[in-house]
């Protein structure tokens, strides 16, 4: 044949490397550029260095390294049938087979956002997934190898060659068999495990998972007294370790209280509240102090408000904020939700959970314990029935009239979208089966730990940084209020090496996880007395007395409402709120006036206010609040 015949070897190798280097590149915008990988979005983009270029240069030469393998392969199967490769009609079709390794990786990782992102995909096992693959990518290459025979020079290619096609086809099916049963579940969790004790020196401090249920309040857990039975797995980590029965938020809102555990002050002193939503950087968050520590520090948010917008990634060296959708999954969404009438819940415990497995996985770096903290948002609005995990009486024309103030809280106050009793109680329902769906996914993360052998060396720290009212007090949502029903929160801690089960009575602040955290690190930042040293707890319970406080939001609702607020007077609701709860007795105080007084041992529910009946116990607890901000220490921002 003459050279014009031919295609020169080095061109085609070149330019298989051309187009899986794009879909490398596709890939990285697809995914780790949409997404949140620490180091792309900051060292690629914002802040170009050596070590993001090279993070960029190693996914390039990684997808490069496939299509040239995938190229050879191909060439392989095309000599062995004996026809002429280097053809120029049969280049295109031989160059576009190198696509085939890269392109099943987007597909893969196409499957796996989607699967994490909730409703499509999700009910597909992973078993099933590489079974799926396996059968898709068996297919193309048939197909392939199908188009490669027909493009031989000869009409018809013989019996022996036809064979041999088939054996090399069989022999690359059980290869891939071979890889998919390897990457099993379970043969995944015996790998990590057999990795984590044979790699580990045992380290000097514990690890800390910290997990924050987002907007899960206490009564709504059975291992609390609730009447369904809606968390099942929690129960049981809550009878291995330590429930405290009377755990109190500092603050009713997510920003707020997030901001008071990660330094452990309180709102009047960090100021991340309403009209300055932001934790400033003078104060040292617990992420900062325990990765000076020594620890390996990793944060998962699925909530805006916790994450880089709020100041509260700090500290982490890697901090994934799972809300921020790849541009590939979002578009999947709205396509599903369009044609499946899917409603996409706006939370990714799977996505959360499934990156921290890689982490954990990918960082079992000797003797360096890690610090996880994962915010999970399945209890937060809007909600939707969940198959499988509760039940109500609701029907499609109940579901569609709560609709309006399911995705937009605000809207309760309005008239026009006044809910009654029984609307109210179907969201009561929702709302329940979506802490049971979030009870089976940390039921998903506590196997992991399980099956990784690194449990019972965790710190497990479970709570929530506020509740929900569903019509209590004429209120909705987490807006307005500082009574139990926002504040009562739960706090599970498990650690069997130091403490065995109980459940303590005792009324603690979430403000003082800080000190608590810091001190079971082993930090001297934990601070406190030679006994909070020997017992931790004590950190928890290093005050009398209950605090908590509010600053105003209705110009926050205001916005959210827009033209449809316009003529509503939410006076009613705008006050700032301080509380303190003191022996029986719990005092409201209130910036228009109107202060209130419940005992507590008799009225949970504070159906009734006092502050008539008693006004000497309301002055008492009003002055005990008064030294309170007078011996507490403030830092001005503005």
């Amino acid at each position: 044949m003459s050279e014009n015949n031919h295609v020169p070897l080095l061109s085609r190798v070149v330019a298989a490397a051309l187009i899986s280097a794009l879909l490398g590149f596709l890939d990285f915008f697809l995914f780790e550029l949409q997404g949140n990988h620490a180091g792309f979005r900051e060292y690629v983009l914002s802040k170009p260095s050596l070590f993001g270029l090279s993070l960029l240069s190693f996914q390039l030469l990684s997808f490069v390294t496939l299509g040239i393998l995938c190229y050879w392969f191909f060439s392989l199967v095309w000599l062995i049938l004996g026809s002429a490769v280097s053809k120029r009609e049969n280049g295109p079709l031989l160059l576009l087979s190198s696509a085939t390794l890269p392109l099943g990786i987007i597909a893969l990782r196409v499957y796996e956002e989607a699967r994490w992102s909730q409703g499509f995909l999700a009910t597909i096992s992973r078993q099933s997934y590489y079974l799926l693959m396996l059968i898709v990518g068996s297919a193309v290459l048939v197909f392939f190898a199908f188009l490669l025979e027909r493009s031989h020079a000869r009409p018809r290619a013989s019996f022996a060659a036809r064979f041999a096609l088939s054996a090399r086809s069989q022999f690359f099916v059980l290869i891939l068999l071979i890889g998919a049963s390897l990457s099993s579940p379970d043969v995944y969790s015996c790998y990590l495990r057999f990795s984590y004790q044979s790699k580990k020196e045992h380290a000097k401090a514990p690890n800390i998972l910290f997990i924050v249920m987002d907007t899960v309040r206490a009564d709504h857990l059975s291992c609390y007294g609730y009447g369904r039975r809606t968390t099942p797995n929690i129960d049981r980590i809550a009878r291995e370790g330590i429930v405290f029965s009377n755990a109190f938020s500092a603050a009713p809102w997510t920003l707020s209280s997030h901001a008071s555990m990660f330094t452990g002050l309180y709102p009047s002193q960090h100021q991340a509240d309403h009209g300055h939503e932001y934790l400033d950087e003078r104060f040292p968050t617990l992420a900062e102090h325990l990765g000076e520590a020594g620890y390996q520090t990793v944060g998962f948010s699925e909530n805006p408000s916790v994450g880089r917008f709020g100041g509260l990634a700090r500290g982490f060296g890697e901090f994934h904020e799972t809300w921020r959708r790849p541009l590939v999954v979002r578009a999947i969404a709205k396509v599903a939700t369009r044609i499946f009438h899917y409603k996409d819940r706006l939370e990714y415990a799977d996505r959360s959970i499934g990156i921290f497995e890689r982490w954990a996985s990918n960082n079992n770096q000797r003797g360096k314990p890690f610090f996880a903290f994962l915010n999970f948002m399945a209890a937060h609005g809007p909600r939707y029935p969940r198959p499988g995990f509760g039940s109500g009486n609701w029907t499609k024309e109940n579901l569609a009239r709560i609709e309006p103030v399911n995705l937009n809280p605000a809207r309760y106050y309005l008239p026009q979208f006044k809910l009654n009793q029984q609307e109210l109680r179907i969201l009561v329902d929702l709302y329940d089966s979506n802490i049971s769906y979030l009870d089976s996914r940390i039921a998903d993360l506590i196997s992991y730990l399980e099956k990784a052998g690194i449990l019972d060396e965790t710190i497990l720290i479970l709570t929530s940084d506020h509740g929900e009212n569903f019509g209590e007090h004429g209120l909705f949502e987490h807006q307005f209020c500082l009574y139990n029903t926002l504040l009562h929160v739960p706090l599970i801690l498990r650690y069997p090496a130091l403490w065995a089960p109980k459940r303590i009575e005792k009324r603690v602040s979430t403000v003082f996880l800080f000190k608590t955290v810091l001190t079971l690190a082993g930090t001297s930042r934990g601070g406190g007395s030679e006994n909070a040293a020997m017992d931790p707890l004590a950190q928890l319970q290093g005050q009398e007395f209950i605090v908590a406080e509010y600053s105003s939001g209705v110009d926050e609702y205001k916005g959210l409402l827009g033209a449809e607020g316009r003529d509503f007077d939410f006076s009613f609701l705008d006050k700032d709120l301080k509380c303190v709860i003191d022996g029986d007795y719990k005092f409201i105080w209130s910036s228009n006036g109107k202060h209130e007084l419940y005992r507590m041992k008799d009225d949970f529910g504070e159906v009734e206010n006092l502050i008539e009946k008693e006004p000497a116990q309301a002055r008492e607890l009003d002055q005990l609040l008064k030294s309170w901000e007078l011996s507490t220490p403030r830092k001005l921002l503005f």
